[in-house]
């Protein structure tokens, strides 16, 4: 131990603080003393002051109720709010696509615009024609455009040469107007009509008017072609009166398929509406109908085509059941549905009025007089044909008596304002996302 302790290095004086007393005189120790006065009277205020402190705060708790904020002082300020955007619209929003001089127009019912958006050559006055090579230059037909969505337009493009209809289905991007082709149809089949439901899903109707061998209704997914009908061509029939229709239409989701043709060989009347299940390929067929249009998903609303009857009916996919729509008058016809809405219009055609029926309130009301084939562009405008009398007008009237198209024009629901299409003959060819 004594070792241990001997090893053990032991100044003769502690080490001495520094900043504070570096001396052994007094007047070193009188500042230590101070500084060490001054420190106990400071700690004293600091304890006296945070005792008083806590009784204030016990005081001040217990006569407190509620110390929720308000909601006033809940909301963030003006700058933590965070931004509303408004619902994206796209580019077909309020437009009426047309197809004229062998390429798609389109007029904004907003500004009044048209705009051209394809480019493809004018056809020559005469035709056949040949350019200096001795080719033949073909005809081009745009026909059966379709909104398919915000920004996309499908149509059907033919060039025709002898011996080839040159025929395809296309997709138009609005927003970089790129063309895509997407199935090109053999030279001999000429399509009668075609509906779309995605840019790579549609189906189409063909006939081979060259060879007369074949009438065929297809549907394309993606590059699967499936063949729904293949008739051996026959008599065609009637066509072009006011009961008449041929059409494609898919159901908003995509997953049926309605197809019509009046006029075809499966029938030469052919009233009956075909609804094929795109899942299964199974078929129903709504007897004695005519120009049908997807109310919702599970219900077409269609003209009833019968000597007893007539008038606008509902027909349940689900239940195959249907029902008339009472208080609407029988000489109905040409219902369009105001996309996910429960509202229609229909044309009277005796009258030549355009009506509105809205399915919840159940309210009946007369939109237009010597108006015909009503059709919605939004949920406030239309598309229509307005009619006069012929007045003596010789080659005047056809279809409609002594009436004939007088202008094709946009109605206004709210302010009741319409304006005059020029560039438009018929609302046939006229396509709007509704």
């Amino acid at each position: 131990m004594q070792k241990n302790l001997q090893n053990q290095n032991f100044s003769e004086s502690p080490p001495q603080p520094t900043g504070i007393y570096t001396g052994n005189n007094k007047n070193g120790w009188v500042k230590v003393l101070l500084l060490i006065l001054l420190t106990l009277i400071l700690l004293a205020g600091v304890f006296y002051a945070g005792t008083m402190f806590r009784g204030l705060q016990k005081q001040d708790k217990n006569l407190q109720t509620d110390t929720t904020p308000s909601p006033a002082d809940a909301l963030p300020s003006e700058e933590a709010m965070p931004t509303v955007t408004p619902q994206a619209v796209g580019i077909v929003t309020g437009k009426i696509f047309y197809p004229k001089d062998n390429n798609i127009f389109s007029y904004d019912t907003k500004s009044k615009e048209i705009t051209k958006w394809t480019s493809y050559p004018k056809n020559k006055s005469s035709s056949p024609a040949y350019d200096e090579k001795g080719k033949q230059i073909p005809d081009i037909e745009i026909r059966h455009i379709k909104v398919v969505d915000g920004a996309t337009l499908g149509f059907v493009k033919c060039g025709i040469v002898k011996g080839d209809f040159g025929c395809g289905l296309y997709t138009l991007n609005l927003e970089t107007k790129e063309i895509s082709e997407r199935k090109k149809l053999s030279n001999d089949l000429f399509v009668l009509t075609a509906g779309f439901s995605l840019p790579n899903k549609f189906s189409y109707l063909v006939s081979a008017i060259i060879t007369g061998e074949k009438w065929q209704l297809f549907f394309f997914n993606d590059g699967l072609l499936k063949t729904l009908e293949d008739v051996s061509t026959g008599s065609y029939g009637r066509g072009g009166f006011i009961e008449d229709s041929e059409k494609i239409r898919f159901s908003k989701d995509g997953k049926y398929l309605l197809q019509i043709s009046t006029s075809s060989p499966r029938n030469p009347s052919d009233f009956n509406v075909y609804v094929y299940n795109l899942s299964d390929f199974s078929k129903q067929v709504i007897s004695g109908a005519t120009q049908p249009e997807w109310l919702d998903d599970k219900t077409i609303v269609y003209r009833k085509y019968e000597k007893k009857g007539d008038g606008l009916y509902l027909y349940n996919i689900t239940t195959k059941t249907q029902r008339k729509i009472e208080g609407i008058d029988e000489a109905s016809y040409s219902p369009s549905v105001l996309t996910g809405s429960n509202k229609i219009l229909y044309t009277v055609y005796p009258d030549k009025q355009i009506w509105l029926y809205d399915f919840t309130t159940k309210k009946n009301s007369k939109v237009l007089d010597k108006a015909i084939f009503g059709s919605w562009v939004t949920p406030t405008k239309i598309i229509y044909e307005e009619i006069e009398l012929c007045n003596g007008k010789v080659d005047c009237g056809g279809m409609m008596g002594e009436y004939e198209t007088k202008s094709i024009s946009v109605f206004d629901l709210e302010t009741k304002v319409k304006d005059v299409i020029s560039d438009l003959e018929s609302t046939y060819e006229a396509a709007s996302e509704y």
